[in-house]
C-alpha cells in the first residue's frame, strides 16, 4: 500500500470519516454512510475519482462498481464483500482490505444491504450507477 493511502486510512480512522478520496492536492471526506458520498462525488465531478486513492470503511459490490465507474487508482477498506473483490479484480483496481465478508449486511442486520442486493447481478459500472441512483430516490421518498 502506498504512503498516500496509508495516511488517508489513518486520517479516516482518527477523524471517524466513512470515506476519504485524494487526488493530487484535493481531498474529499465524508461521514455519510453507504454509497451516498460516492454518488455525490460522481454527480458533482465524475473525474475527481479518476486516478485517485480512496480509503473507505465498508465496500460492497455497489460501492466497488461506483469506484470503477469513477476510475479510481487504488483503495483500502476495513471491510470488503466477496462480490466487491470480484469487481476490483475484473477491472484491475489495486485494493487492500482488513476483513473479507460474504456480503455486506443491512443496518438492521437481518438481510443483505439493499445496494449490495441490487448490484449482485449487475456487472456494468454505468448501469450500476443509474440503478443505485434510482433506488436511492425510492428509499428517500419513503
Amino acid at each position: 500500500m502506498n504512503s498516500e493511502l496509508i495516511q488517508l486510512n489513518k486520517t479516516l480512522l482518527s477523524e471517524n470519516f466513512t470515506i476519504m478520496v485524494k487526488k493530487g492536492d484535493k481531498v474529499f471526506s465524508s461521514v455519510e454512510r453507504g454509497v451516498k458520498p460516492l454518488i455525490h462525488l460522481i454527480d458533482n465531478d465524475l473525474y475527481f475519482f479518476n486516478n485517485s486513492s480512496v480509503a473507505d470503511k465498508v465496500i460492497g459490490k455497489a460501492a466497488a462498481l461506483l469506484m470503477v465507474y469513477g476510475r479510481i487508482k487504488e483503495v483500502h477498506t476495513i471491510i470488503i464483500s466477496e462480490p466487491a473483490i470480484e469487481v476490483f479484480n475484473s477491472y484491475n483496481i489495486i485494493f487492500h482490505y482488513d476483513k473479507k465478508v460474504t456480503n455486506i449486511i443491512n443496518r438492521n442486520g437481518d438481510d443483505i444491504c439493499p445496494m449490495e442486493k441490487l448490484c449482485l447481478n449487475i456487472d456494468d459500472p454505468e448501469i450500476a450507477y443509474y440503478a443505485i441512483k434510482e433506488l436511492l430516490k425510492e428509499l428517500n421518498s419513503k
